[in-house]
């Protein structure tokens, strides 16, 4: 279990906006580098029009948190999303986008498989997560407050577990009504 507190996280510029690297794996690997087998992270998009740096080798998969977006991805796909929205792309296509947002990202090597999803507990509700076929499972708080596994999470804070053990869970406590993307990452049998 590894907990990214809001005031430790990574915040680095970019073209466009800023983006906060919540979690890489390897630990010791680099975004600028493309020796990672998965990124998880959160970035503004602050101009009208901007342009995805292009990432051979590697899928995405892109949820909106605020605003919306139309995203175009060259001879694929055009879509419109809107909050909580998701979008999965392979990173060597050409992408480019419209709209200023607050976007989460799960960039992941070939190889490796995830998901995104948005999930609610109203206050002092309890919710359990097997890890089933996850290796890493991910808790970013949007909204609230919440215990996992014993380990306290405020606004923007993420958590991620890691599976060691078959049937091993996660057991959540709301404190007050909140809200969170749920991130499963698994690496894919050769």
């Amino acid at each position: 279990m590894q907990l990214t507190s809001y005031a430790q996280q990574k915040i680095s510029t970019w073209s466009g906006g800023t983006t906060t690297e919540l979690f890489i794996y390897p630990e010791e690997a680099e975004y600028s580098e493309r020796n990672f087998d998965f990124r998880i992270s959160t970035a503004t998009v602050e101009v009208e029009e901007s342009n995805f740096t292009q990432l051979p080798g590697y899928k995405r998969i892109l949820m909106i948190l605020q605003g919306e977006l139309f995203i175009e991805h060259k001879n694929q796909h055009n879509k419109i999303l809107q909050q909580y929205q998701c979008d999965e792309f392979h990173g060597e296509w050409e992408t480019k986008a419209k709209g200023k947002v607050v976007d989460f990202n799960l960039m992941m090597k070939v190889g490796w498989n995830g998901s995104l999803s948005i999930d609610t507990l109203s206050a002092d509700a309890n919710k359990s997560y097997l890890y089933n076929e996850s290796k890493f499972i991910g808790l970013y708080l949007l909204e609230g407050s919440l215990i996992a596994n014993d380990q306290l999470l405020n606004q923007k804070d993420f958590l991620l577990f890691e599976n060691k053990t078959v049937g091993d869970k996660i057991n959540i406590t709301s404190n007050e009504n909140c809200k969170f993307v749920l991130v499963k990452v698994s690496e894919i049998d050769a």
